[in-house]
């Protein structure tokens, strides 16, 4: 079944093959050949999470807190998970998912469990798996909230596993959707399916997150509805890759998704590009790229070998008569074999089979202007996945742009229409309610869930409604007002009030500001710039504000983590500050859904 890799294979059994890699397309050869080709082959990074054992004798049962992550350890009191095979809704080779209900309302949730430590694994190895739970989490906390990927709500552990709080997908994997198996799933639906994958995928290189195992099992649907959104899962692989950072060298991935540039252990985000290529591929035609001539797909030594020399087909049926040739130049595009003539997610999603001929179907002209129409929705999700520091800092900017309201008359007015939409009577901030009705009545298709989890990220300091400071700061376009000479200003203004704050012990935590040695504070106009500090954990406590039963955590520690690789030492200098809080150049409209049908009448 092909060469085994040094970074390891893991076989799905075939009990959970069923038909889940064969799409519905064109021809019922092409999807016969599906159904006969092995179930694909996972590559495990080296000291991934759901690396093997070796090395040293098993340890010994360890005591508390020997191999503790920082969660919190009440997950019983939180949350009822059902235990047995009934409750078991997922298992791969990170962990088990069960389903799970919250003790105070009821909802529903996915637990996914995770082993501290395997059978066999020596100490340093546990170590090592335990730094990579750590980056899953950190990872995924820190793209927040969207309606494209799966919502980490916090992370629990106990003595032998972490147990990850996620957003129940109950529609189940992509390719295991009734349309697709009952061969109905066409060019139109692999459009608005191709277009998801893409949009989740561009919102984590916004972010500099390398997914690294683009494949339709880690794509799911939220519920079972015929409009379900689709949500990219799964962070077990995904690392952070920046521009300035080398190319990764670990083979990792999925044997009939794998990139090029990673079996050459030279690869960065443009991986994940070909990924999608090989995906989008299937959607459009019910197969892989490289088979053989019969359609039967190959074994893994001679995958390896026709991704790295093989042109894929795209001759015959489908190709010839059914898929859009705007289709297949995308296709073409992220399955070339040089990543750097391949597009970036971004761009791909600039392509015309999304966009048209001039563009008029996305979003991208929306950038750096002033209209809303139709991009609300697009800009709360846009804040909902900045980060905590960001989010904090834009509404504390925001409150001194009230003052400008030729910079912020749009977003007054939309305020005050959607504060009274839902018949508030008082004069208080928008309530989930007012949120709900107004965005309904403007013509976005959300659920209540969805709105709901826009609401509590835009709450930013969690009073219960959204205040006109918090809508400022969610909705402006920063990327235009970070280029005005007042941007560098307020953000200093921003980090002087925080070190403040920390220097009189009200940040709620142990930091405190670095600079000054006499009080701790920052340092005073007159010494250098680079001595004005403000310490990581002053930050990270007053930004995630940790309640008593831990919550929290998750944001304290993946924002300590993203702060300390910013920092040189235990605290932040101003200019590091103020850097943290620009916008990425790669995080615009584009891509996220905009859920926008036209304003009611």
């Amino acid at each position: 079944s092909g060469a085994r890799m040094a970074a390891g294979v893991e076989h799905v059994p075939a009990a959970r093959r069923g038909h889940g890699h064969c799409v519905a397309g064109a021809t019922r050869a092409a999807r016969a050949a599906c159904r006969r080709a092995p179930a694909p082959t996972r590559l495990r990074c080296a000291g991934s999470a759901g690396g093997g054992g070796g090395g040293s004798a098993a340890l010994a049962a360890p005591a508390k807190d020997e191999f503790d992550c920082g969660y919190r350890r009440d997950l019983d009191a939180q949350l009822d998970v059902e235990g047995g095979a009934k409750g078991i809704i997922g298992a791969g080779g990170q962990g088990v998912v069960r389903l799970a209900t919250r003790r105070t309302d009821g909802q529903r949730f996915a637990v996914k469990t995770i082993k501290k430590r395997l059978p066999k694994m020596g100490y340093s190895q546990t170590l090592r798996r335990l730094r990579n739970i750590r980056r899953e989490v950190d990872i995924q906390s820190q793209l927040g909230r969207s309606l494209n990927v799966c919502t980490l709500y916090d992370a629990f552990e106990d003595n032998d596993a972490v147990h990850l709080q996620l957003e129940l997908c109950a529609g189940g994997a992509l390719f295991e959707s009734g349309d697709i198996a009952s061969g109905t799933f066409g060019p139109d639906g692999a459009k608005a399916v191709a277009r998801a994958v893409l949009q989740a995928i561009a919102q984590c290189h916004a972010h500099h997150v390398a997914f690294r195992d683009v494949k339709p099992e880690n794509f799911l649907y939220l519920s079972k509805d015929a409009e379900a959104p689709l949500k990219l899962s799964d962070f077990g692989l995904a690392k952070m890759q920046k521009p300035s950072d080398p190319p990764y060298t670990t083979k990792c991935g999925t044997v009939a998704y794998v990139a090029p540039e990673v079996l050459q252990r030279s690869a960065g985000l443009k991986a994940d590009l070909w990924s999608c290529g090989v995906l989008i591929y299937q959607l459009l035609s019910g197969r892989f790229p490289f088979t053989d001539k019969s359609g039967e797909a190959l074994i893994t030594r001679e995958v390896f070998s026709a991704i790295q020399s093989k042109k894929p087909s795209f001759e015959g049926e489908p190709w010839d008569t059914q898929v859009p040739e705007e289709a297949i130049a995308l296709v073409r595009s992220l399955l070339n074999k040089d990543p750097s003539a391949r597009p970036t997610a971004k761009q791909a999603l600039m392509c015309e089979w999304f966009c048209g001929p001039d563009g008029e179907d996305c979003v991208a002209h929306y950038q750096g202007s002033d209209d809303l129409a139709g991009t609300v929705v697009a800009r709360l999700q846009r804040f909902a996945t900045m980060g905590a520091l960001r989010r904090s800092v834009l509404t504390s900017v925001a409150s001194k742009m009230e003052e400008r309201e030729q910079e912020s008359d749009s977003l007054r007015r939309l305020y005050s229409e959607i504060q009274s939409s839902n018949g508030s009577a008082d004069g208080g901030g928008i309530r989930f309610e007012d949120l709900v009705k107004g965005l309904e009545v403007r013509g976005y298709s959300l659920t209540r869930e969805e709105v709901r989890e826009l609401f509590e990220v835009v709450d930013v300091d969690h009073s219960g409604d959204i205040s006109l400071s918090e809508w400022i700061a969610a909705l402006t376009e920063w990327h235009t007002l970070e280029e005005s000479a007042e941007w560098g200003k307020w953000a200093r203004d921003a980090f002087e009030s925080m070190s403040a704050r920390a220097s009189n012990g009200d940040a709620g935590g142990t930091g405190g500001a670095a600079g000054d040695s006499s009080n701790g504070g920052a340092s005073g106009s007159g010494d250098a710039e680079e001595s004005r500090r403000i310490s990581i954990d002053a930050i990270a406590d007053e930004v995630c504000d940790v309640s008593w039963d831990g919550a929290g955590l998750v944001c304290k520690q993946a924002l300590k983590d993203t702060l300390k690789a910013a920092a040189n030492g235990p605290s932040l200098a101003v200019d590091d500050f103020v850097r943290l809080c620009e916008s990425d150049s790669e995080d615009d409209l584009s891509l996220y859904e905009t859920r926008y049908d036209g304003e009611q009448a």
